[in-house]
Parts: C-alpha cells; sequence; structure tokens
C-alpha cells in the first residue's frame, strides 16, 4: 500500500507542487483547468532588504493584476511566490556581502487575458507586468541592472514541478537566513482562505491535475505520470466492487490532500 511515508522524492516535489497550483487556481472554473502552462511566467523581484518581502509581495500581485486591466474577474490571476536572498542556489548564503534579497514568482494567467497566443501579445504582456511593478519605489530605486525580470515559462528541458521547487528553496531550507518572510505566498488564495468552496474546488483541480495531465498540461515534461498514479489507478480499476473504490479514493485524497 502506498502511504506518504514511502513516497519517493519525485512524488513528494510533484504532490506539493499540485497542492501549491490547486491552491493558486482556488475558484477558477472548470473550462480554465486546461493546457495551464502554457500561460505561465517566471518574475524575479529585488526588494531593499529581506523583511520588506511580506509588505511587498502582495502589492506585487495588485500590480500584476492592474497591468492587465483587473480583468481577470472570472478567474483570478494565479500567483505563487517565495522569498529569496543570494546564495540559496549554490549554498552560499552568507558567503557575500550582499544577501541580493528578491520574490521569485510563477503567475499563471487565465485565458480571456492570453487569448492571442503569439509573441508579440506575449512581449506586450512581459513590459506591461514589468513597467507595472516598476512603480513600486523600493524596487524602481534600487541601483541595480534588472530590478525586475519576467519571462515566459516553457518546459522543454524541466518540468513546472522543478520550477517550484526552486522559487520556494529558500523559505525551505535556510529559513533563518530568510528572516520575517514565510516560506511561500499563495494568491489570491491568500485572500480566499476562508472560503471552503475554494477549498473544495483545489481537491477537484488536484485530481485533474494527477489523473487528466493531458488536459491540464500542454508540455510532455509537464504530462509525465507518477509511478504512484499509475499504481493507483490500476487499483481503482481492478477493485472488486464500488465498496472497494471508495477505499481506494479515500486513500488517494489522503495521499495528495
Amino acid at each position: 500500500m502506498i502511504t506518504k511515508n514511502n513516497l519517493d522524492k519525485e512524488s513528494r516535489r510533484q504532490i506539493f507542487g499540485i497542492q501549491q497550483m490547486s491552491l493558486a487556481m482556488a475558484g477558477w472554473p472548470k473550462e480554465e483547468w486546461q493546457k495551464i502552462d502554457e500561460r505561465m511566467l517566471f518574475l524575479t523581484i529585488h526588494v531593499p532588504h529581506k523583511d520588506d518581502i511580506p509588505n511587498l509581495v502582495g502589492l506585487v500581485y495588485t500590480k500584476i493584476r492592474k497591468s492587465l486591466g483587473f480583468a481577470d474577474s472570472n478567474a483570478k490571476i494565479a500567483m505563487i511566490a517565495g522569498a529569496d536572498i543570494g546564495g540559496t542556489r549554490n549554498h552560499a548564503v552568507g558567503l557575500a556581502d550582499d544577501s541580493l534579497p528578491h520574490i521569485h514568482a510563477i503567475v499563471i494567467l487565465p485565458t480571456n487575458l492570453v487569448c492571442k497566443q503569439n509573441e508579440g501579445s506575449w512581449s506586450s504582456i512581459k513590459e506591461g507586468i514589468k513597467s507595472s511593478i516598476l512603480e513600486i519605489r523600493e524596487t524602481r530605486n534600487l541601483k541595480i541592472d534588472k530590478p525586475v525580470y519576467v519571462e515566459k515559462m516553457s518546459f522543454d528541458d524541466q518540468n513546472v514541478f522543478n520550477s517550484i521547487d526552486y522559487i520556494l528553496k529558500a523559505g525551505k531550507n535556510y529559513t533563518d537566513d530568510v528572516g520575517s518572510a514565510p516560506a511561500y505566498f499563495i494568491f489570491p488564495f491568500e485572500q480566499l482562505r476562508q472560503h471552503q468552496k475554494a477549498k473544495c474546488e483545489c481537491k477537484k483541480l488536484r485530481l485533474s491535475m494527477h489523473f487528466a495531465r493531458s488536459n491540464v498540461f500542454q508540455y510532455p515534461k509537464n504530462q509525465d505520470s507518477m509511478v504512484f498514479e499509475d499504481d493507483v489507478r490500476a487499483a481503482y480499476f481492478d477493485a472488486a466492487n464500488d465498496q472497494e473504490k471508495r477505499l481506494i479514493y479515500r486513500r488517494l485524497c489522503h495521499l495528495i490532500n
């Protein structure tokens, strides 16, 4: 029997990544759960001090929505963000004089904001987001070359779960160095935490991300299923009766939620 204790590292990483994406997309209608990796952006926003991050990350989210005209009423723009400092990538935290505090974020846009899937429209979206974030005084006044970085994501070499793991690495591995910043921030879920309906939708979306990957994701790297998913699927269809199927389903929900 597969349990949380005997899952391999990659399965744990993907379960965690799917949990965060489903929280970020809480409240999205089901028709928006299609090919979401075609609508993802990667952001890095530098800030003056690591303790500024909790106060500024919500403002960054608002500036992103502003750059797109707050036209996300049907499905709010989703954002997963993590606090980071210099040196976490190569385990050299504290070795440099400047800790270079910054925010990494993955943004998932609803379909109505990216209906024209061409390079020109993406360039406009990226520049609009960058300009809007640079309205934040703390970031605009930094004396560095690129205080804000925005790029459309692709997944030819690695999957989205590696990217989520990357942006949250500091909060998970260097809690003391990151300071008062929480490990990560999920928007708009930070504003929906008390809504039971949103939590229910999260669970449904997680099931789709695990067992209908070709619908949710466009890139093959993100469609690759985990061994535990194949095992659960086989056990479910081989179950002798509905009672066994319900038991397998309950165990699965405990595993991925």
